[in-house]
């Protein structure tokens, strides 16, 4: 586990230097609707469709007014693919699927939950699984594994921490306590797609996690 987070810390903490020249040349050049260059270790993919599926319990708690935020430059700039407001899940463990307009590879997506259903009476925020899609559910190739790179504002680790929602297992969920702002209990998940070539698996619960998109398809 120590050379994987290692490896981790280096995509976040250094690109690779002809990336960034590349990206540079193409900005200088006046190039227009090109996509930045993206370091050797990650990778764009084209997210069409998007499912969340509420938690088990407290209703308050399900997000109401969200964005899905999708980046190539690392996060400095973001896109908004998909806004919702006023959205209400009718029973516990629903899955709802949200579709999108676009075609564009991203390398980064994040989940921006701007208020809870009931932020009075909600004292954190939570879902069950957030499943990114390609055109149809049985284009999974945008489902993140557990060896790309999940991060989110806040967690309840270690039974509710952000890599349950995209562990394949509605049992399981994130929460985030989302202490900061009661008023509308906000925060945030998001995933960053890295290249899977030289990954090891080096635990059992990286094992268990691969296993679970296995049966998936």
């Amino acid at each position: 586990m120590i050379g994987l987070a290692k490896r981790r810390s280096g995509i976040l903490g250094s690109a690779n230097p002809w990336s960034v020249w590349l990206g540079v040349l193409i900005t200088a050049c006046g190039g227009l609707g090109v996509r930045p260059a993206l370091a050797a270790d990650q990778v764009a993919k084209v997210v069409r469709r998007y499912a969340l599926t509420s938690a088990n319990d407290f209703p308050q708690r399900d997000p109401r007014d969200w964005r899905l935020l999708a980046s190539n430059d690392g996060g400095k700039t973001w896109v908004t693919l998909d806004t919702r407001k006023g959205e209400v899940f009718s029973e516990r463990h629903q899955r709802r699927v949200f579709q999108l307009t676009n075609q564009q590879a991203f390398n980064i997506y994040r989940l921006q939950i701007d208020r809870v259903l009931d932020p009075v009476a909600a004292t954190c925020v939570q879902l069950a699984e957030v499943v990114p899609l390609g055109e149809t559910d049985d284009d999974l190739d945008p489902v993140p594994t557990l060896e790309d790179l999940i991060t989110a504002k806040g967690e309840n680790a270690p039974v509710e921490s952000r890599l349950e929602a995209f562990d394949g297992q509605v049992e399981t969920k994130w929460l985030d306590h989302a202490d900061q702002e009661p008023a509308t209990r906000p925060s945030w998940i998001q995933w960053q797609y890295l290249n899977q070539v030289s990954v090891v698996v080096t635990n059992v619960n990286q094992l268990l996690g691969l296993r679970t998109r296995a049966s998936r398809g």
